[in-house]
């Protein structure tokens, strides 16, 4: 039997973790800890949050497709908010707009939610992220898709939409968001440790076709999420992944800022800085989108700080 806390998630479940918990069936609803506001006491929901920079939100794949009992969540319409570009290409949702989005999905407070990709494990990530910075219980599916088919078959997925009936998700406050302006004041100060999701190749400003000004913020180091992936898409040991932050300067008592183009891939890279053990780990949700384009602020290019951990 899996060791695994239910009622109180590690950032990343395994598929043969989830299996085990539904037997391949969509998950029943109805829980009698409903109304308990005790994160985990809920419904199970499993959220398909298949996206990608290049054809953004795949709902026609999930259509297709998908975990028996799923729903789809939309990246660019349920968990992006008003304001971009200038708040950058991905802004969080204020807090009492995420609150109306996620009672629009039927996610509870209560609910425990396994979010889930395909490809690439972004999207999954950043619902995670969100959830649990309002105290929700929830975690990524490692491996995505990919890995419950590995486990379950091809047959174990059904196909059309998911619907779940409406929730009154209660107001609840992000917590470890930093600011723009918190970002320029670490940088003279030293006082926190800046980390770049991106691909080495934007890190440099070699290659730019998003953001206005080629680079990355001054001082920050890069840890491009996908060198946190196995070739079939699962999250490296957790001490591969400490170590690849510990490369650039990571510890358990320095305060790291994690950040990437538009706060979608560095929402992973704090989910796992979290499962290898750091503490004080915080993102930086305007991400270069929004530094790019604000000309008061500094930019660099060339190598920098590259994670060379393998």
């Amino acid at each position: 039997m899996s060791d695994i806390d239910w009622h109180a998630l590690p950032p990343f479940v395994s598929a043969a973790a989830l299996l085990e918990r539904t037997g391949g069936r969509a998950p029943g609803r109805g829980s009698d800890g409903i109304g308990s506001l005790e994160p985990g006491t809920g419904d199970l929901v499993i959220a398909d949050v298949r996206w990608n920079v290049a054809q953004g939100s795949l709902r026609e794949h999930y259509l297709k497709a998908h975990i028996p009992g799923a729903i789809f969540v939309d990246l660019e319409l349920d968990l992006t908010g008003a304001g971009a570009p200038q708040r950058g290409r991905h802004p969080f949702p204020d807090d009492d707009e995420l609150s109306e989005k996620l009672g629009s999905l039927g996610i509870n407070f209560e609910d425990t939610v396994i979010c889930y990709g395909a490809g690439d494990p972004m999207g999954a990530a950043r619902l995670a992220l969100m959830l649990r910075f309002v105290g929700v219980n929830a975690a990524v599916l490692d491996g995505g898709l990919e890995a419950y088919v590995r486990a379950a078959g091809e047959d174990a997925l059904e196909s059309g939409d998911v619907q779940r009936e409406p929730s009154g998700f209660p107001w609840q406050p992000y917590v470890r968001l930093v600011s723009e302006d918190e970002v320029q004041h670490a940088i003279p100060t030293k006082g926190a440790l800046l980390i770049d999701a991106r691909p080495l190749e934007r890190y440099r400003g070699e290659f730019e076709t998003l953001d206005p000004r080629p680079g990355h913020i001054p001082t920050a180091k890069n840890v491009p999420f996908t060198s946190l992936l196995e070739s079939d898409g699962t999250l490296r040991p957790r001490a591969d992944v400490r170590a690849a932050f510990e490369a650039v300067g990571a510890t358990t008592e320095r305060i790291t800022f994690n950040y990437c183009g538009s706060g979608v891939s560095a929402a992973f890279n704090t989910l796992a800085m979290d499962y290898a053990g750091f503490a004080h780990v915080y993102l930086y949700a305007g991400s270069y989108s929004e530094w790019s384009r604000n000309p008061e602020r500094a930019v660099e290019t060339g190598e920098g700080n590259v994670s060379d951990a393998s």
